[in-house]
C-alpha cells in the first residue's frame, strides 16, 4: 500500500516529549528512547527530548501502526485512494501525490492511505474513516458497485470517480449506474484537473 503525510508549513509544527509519544503510542518511555538512539525517530534540532509530531506520525504510518487522535492537529484531513489492483496503486503514485497536495491546501495536515477494491477497501474505509475517497476504475464490477453502496451510506464523505472517456460521457448523460460526487475523465489535462479538484475540495 502507498501511504502519505502532507504537513502544511513549519509554522504549524508541533513537538512532543518522550513521555507524550509513549502515552500516545501506548508504549514505554524506554522504548521511545530506544527509537531515538537508533535514529528511528529523529530528535528536534533544539531539544534532545523533543520530536516533531510530523516525524512521529510518519513513523506510525509507514509501519502500519495506529495513530492516536491526540497526535493530530486541528483541521486534519484524510484521503483514501482506491484502485482495482496493487500494481495500479504504484502506477498512480505521481497522480496521488499531486491530488494530495491540492487537498492539503485546505488543511494543516493530510493523511493519505490507499487500498484495492473489494473487501480491502471496505475494511480500510471503516477503519481509516476518510474525508474523501477517490476511486480509479475503468470498468464496472461487483466490487466497484459494492464499494459505492458502502460509501453512499456514510455521511459527510466526498467521493470522486476517475473513469475513461467513454464512461465519463455516459455519466454526463445520466447513464452511470453508481453515484459519485464528482466523475472525472482520466484523460483530463493536468491544469484542468487541478482547477476542478481545487474547486471541489474547497466546496
Amino acid at each position: 500500500m502507498i501511504r502519505g503525510l502532507y504537513y502544511k508549513g513549519e509554522g504549524q509544527q508541533r513537538y512532543l516529549t518522550i513521555d507524550e509519544i509513549a502515552t500516545a503510542c501506548r508504549i514505554s518511555s524506554r522504548k521511545v528512547k530506544g527509537w531515538i538512539s537508533q535514529k528511528i525517530l529523529r530528535r528536534a534540532e533544539f531539544g534532545d527530548n523533543l520530536v516533531a509530531v510530523s516525524e512521529v506520525l510518519w513513523f506510525l504510518l509507514r509501519n502500519n501502526m495506529p495513530v492516536a487522535s491526540s497526535l493530530l492537529p486541528p483541521k486534519t484531513g484524510k484521503i483514501l485512494f482506491v484502485t482495482s489492483n496493487s500494481a495500479e496503486l504504484h502506477e498512480k503514485e505521481v497522480t496521488f501525490n499531486h491530488i494530495c497536495k491540492l487537498f492539503a491546501e485546505n488543511y494543516n495536515l493530510v493523511l493519505a492511505e490507499s487500498t484495492t477494491l473489494g473487501r480491502p477497501a471496505h475494511l480500510t474505509i471503516l477503519t481509516f474513516e476518510p474525508d474523501v475517497v477517490i476511486v480509479f476504475q475503468r470498468s464496472f464490477t461487483k466490487e466497484l458497485v459494492g464499494t459505492f453502496d458502502l460509501l453512499s451510506g456514510i455521511s459527510n464523505l466526498k467521493t470522486i470517480l476517475f473513469v475513461d472517456r467513454a464512461t465519463k460521457l455516459a455519466a454526463d448523460n445520466g447513464l452511470l449506474a453508481i453515484s459519485a460526487d464528482l466523475v472525472v475523465s482520466e484523460s483530463l489535462p493536468l491544469d484542468q484537473l487541478s482547477t476542478k479538484l481545487s474547486s471541489f475540495f474547497k466546496g
